[in-house]
């Protein structure tokens, strides 16, 4: 199978630091693990956006002469993300509730229809004056 490799967009502030600092250097992943003494896999996995140890980064910056990108900014935007998420999760949520209290209320209206009873007003939704307009 094929590895597919991410759009730089897509990866860490760090992980890009890493790549193009070595490039800068010339050196290949393998060179940079024997330096820092870690798996090749490992400096791999960095690139690939996986998180690094304090301690590493702190090796890698010594290695390479300037220093690592900030991650608080980092954290910073992937906590913005994850309230965003959260939102969208908990409006879904309740946009789900409204939609089923609504279900419910069409079907005992149309319960009540069919067994000749005069339906309740609807609560909430779309109403009488809505479905009138739109028979115009």
């Amino acid at each position: 199978m094929r590895h597919v490799r991410k759009p730089r967009t897509a990866k860490p502030k760090l992980s890009l630091w890493l790549m193009d600092n070595a490039d800068r250097l010339g050196m290949k992943p393998t060179e940079v693990a024997q330096r820092l003494g870690v798996a090749e896999t490992t400096v791999r996995g960095w690139e690939a956006g996986r998180s690094i140890a304090p301690d590493n980064v702190a090796a890698l910056e010594a290695l390479f002469g300037t220093p690592a990108p900030d991650q608080a900014t980092a954290v910073a935007g992937e906590n913005d993300l994850l309230t965003a998420i959260r939102e969208l999760v908990e409006e879904l949520r309740l946009s789900r509730q409204e939609q089923s209290r609504w279900n419910r209320g069409v079907e005992e209206t149309l319960a009540a229809v069919l067994q000749g009873r005069t339906p309740e007003a609807p609560t909430g939704g779309p109403g009488p004056r809505h479905l009138a307009s739109a028979r115009r």
